[in-house]
């Protein structure tokens, strides 16, 4: 669509030079009976609405020139029937004038005795038929102009709320960095004390996981392939952290693998699974991550053992920060819930299988 609007002067080219010829052509076919062609003749015949292509060609410069300064439709109105009456008014002595040089002496006469016996009403009425001509082409280069206008704006007004969207959606990523970051750093300083091997070891698996990220930095969608890496690298960190207490599967299938998704969606939804979790049974929990098809969409579930708990403040300010780059990338196109099933708790998502 964006091609259509950088070519605009090409496309009036081609809709003023077809509209033309199909005008002349269908006029032609009307008159075929009523006359008698010649080479000259039939010159001559397309000579009138060469005229015409030349005259309406010089009303888009003035009708361009109106239109920047007005779009009242009245003001409008009353330049297209001004004009078309001024156009109406100088073709056929425009016609007449290029004409006469292929005329004969005798057809030169006869024509200039047919000008002089006419009217002004019987002028305007013999040549009705061209003024409604230039009525209906001023009319549709308005209305094409003014659709053109129009839906380039549409599509302005749709990109500007396009980068808005992904500038809020790099904003609400970029609050959930730092949280996870946070968190990390307080189990390696705890594990310092605790186990300094495990803290180094740890610190290690940070520095690849946050390198790891680096890649998507200014990414707002990855495959589904690179955000189970993501995860992956994450719980391996949580898995030092809490040892036995914690184990974990990730299922996926294949032909979900290119799909793609909000990046970096998962990691806080799974970090709530782990705390929330471990705070219901110390003693340790089973987490679940499955990637699957749902009809045209794709379905993320993360379930934990335990009970559902009530979110404290900061959990209720990361479901919102979710929440919100679901609602800004998906509009009403997603599913999100959090409950209880069996004894365990479920997170499940359900998003549109692309951006």
């Amino acid at each position: 669509m964006k091609d259509i609007f950088e070519n605009r002067p090409r496309l009036f080219w081609i809709f003023h030079t077809s509209g033309w010829i199909l005008l002349a052509l269908m006029m032609g076919i009307i008159q075929l009976f009523k006359f008698t062609y010649s080479f000259r003749s039939t010159f001559l015949y397309f000579l009138t609405y060469f005229i015409g292509f030349c005259l309406t060609l010089g009303l888009r410069y003035f009708y361009r020139y109106i239109y920047s300064r007005t779009r009242s439709v009245v003001s409008i109105l009353f330049i297209i029937i001004i004009s078309s009456l001024i156009v109406n008014t100088i073709w056929e002595p425009i016609d007449v004038l290029v004409s006469q040089f292929f005329w004969t002496p005798e057809e030169l006469a006869e024509q200039l005795k047919r000008i002089r016996s006419l009217t002004l009403y019987e002028y305007y009425k013999s040549n009705l038929i061209w003024f409604m001509f230039i009525m209906v082409w001023s009319t549709l280069y308005f209305g094409l102009i003014n659709w053109f206008d129009q839906a380039e704006q549409r599509i302005k007004t749709e990109q500007a709320l396009r980068l808005a969207n992904q500038a809020q959606l790099r904003m609400l990523r970029y609050q959930i960095n730092p949280h996870f970051l946070f968190n990390s750093l307080n189990s390696i300083k705890a594990l310092t004390y605790e186990n300094p091997d495990q803290a180094v070891l740890m610190l290690t698996e940070l520095s690849e996981f946050l390198r790891s990220t680096l890649r998507f930095c200014d990414s707002i969608y990855i495959p589904v392939r690179e955000e189970i890496e993501m995860i992956e690298k994450y719980l391996s960190i949580e898995k030092i952290r809490f040892e036995e207490r914690l184990n974990y599967e990730i299922n996926y299938d294949f032909r979900v693998m290119e799909r793609e998704i909000l990046c970096f969606i998962t990691q806080p939804l799974i970090e709530n699974a782990i705390k929330h979790g471990l705070s219901a049974s110390p003693e340790g929990i089973e987490l679940k991550i499955d990637f699957s098809e749902s009809g045209d969409k794709l379905a993320i579930e993360i379930t934990n053992t335990g009970n559902y708990q009530k979110e404290t403040e900061s959990d209720g300010m990361g479901l919102k920060n979710i929440t919100e780059r679901l609602d800004n990338a998906y509009g009403d196109r997603y599913v999100f819930r959090i409950y209880d099933e069996s004894g365990r708790v479920k997170a499940r998502l359900l998003i549109p299988g692309g951006k």
